[in-house]
């Protein structure tokens, strides 16, 4: 039986590379993001890495919307099944700074993600959540855990994320709040959905993404979420860094103020 990959958050970049090295390696792939047209033509692209003997379905569904997210990804698991790896890759990436950025921004920027079940009671006291990534997790937990009993699977749950929620960048301050809640809470699920026997775990993004770029590019993040998914439970990582952080920081002019230690 082919394993799925469902991939919350896709795109030209790093989405694409990543649904594309898990078709050639024989996933099924779900890709789920707003731009339907632009989803069809990445689903054309991610069936031809899967030489035509993978499916490829396209959700097209906002991932700030949790209502529309919840019913877009019980489609999933309806037209296609269940997952072995969920990768949470949304995000908005703009300037925003102290004083002069909008509550309603801020605001958007924590919809786009969140997540989970038996912490969901805690979690909805907290303002600070992501509300798609909650909904995400929240509908992937009870299935990973399933695929966690049959043999030879590595259920996952992976989260593209980056060092400004440790070491945040002023400029770039709504950013860098809703990654320090994002890791946070999937510090939570961790401890959680670890012992079930399903491994979460993050990719850092320390800077810009090109194809320019030795480390960050999108065909290496791919490779490093690949490499996570083959590790074995006595050998999982929960972080995995792109890029350094410290030559990030030092390159926008700002001091390192970490927030917990490297």
């Amino acid at each position: 039986m082919a394993k799925l990959l469902v991939l919350v958050g896709t795109g030209p970049g790093i989405g694409l590379s990543t649904a594309t090295l898990f078709a050639s390696k024989g996933f099924n792939v779900a890709l789920l993001s707003r731009n339907a047209a632009r989803l069809e033509e990445d689903a054309k692209q991610v069936g031809a890495a899967g030489q035509g003997k993978v499916k490829v379905m396209s959700f097209p569904v906002d991932v700030s919307d949790h209502v529309a997210l919840k019913k877009t990804l019980g489609e999933v698991e309806q037209q296609i099944g269940k997952p072995e790896v969920v990768v949470f890759n949304a995000a908005r990436i703009a300037q925003s700074i102290i004083g002069e950025t909008s509550e309603e921004d801020i605001i958007g920027d924590f919809k786009v993600r969140g997540l989970f079940p038996e912490l969901r009671q805690t979690l909805t006291k907290a303002k600070l959540m992501n509300i798609g990534q909650y909904v995400a997790a929240s509908w992937a937990l009870p299935l990973l855990e399933e695929v966690a009993k049959e043999p030879g699977t590595h259920p996952s749950f992976f989260l593209n994320s980056s060092g400004v929620s440790y070491d945040p960048i002023p400029f770039m301050l709504s950013l860098s709040m809703m990654k320090a809640a994002q890791n946070n809470f999937l510090g939570s699920l961790a401890k959680v959905a670890g012992p079930k026997g399903v491994h979460v775990g993050r990719i850092d993004i320390n800077g810009v993404v090109s194809d320019q770029e030795e480390v960050r590019n999108a065909k290496h993040i791919a490779e490093q979420l690949w490499e996570l998914y083959q590790q074995d439970k006595d050998k999982w990582s929960f972080v995995e860094d792109c890029g350094d952080m410290d030559g990030l920081l030092k390159s926008v002019g700002v001091e390192s103020k970490r927030i917990v230690p490297a």
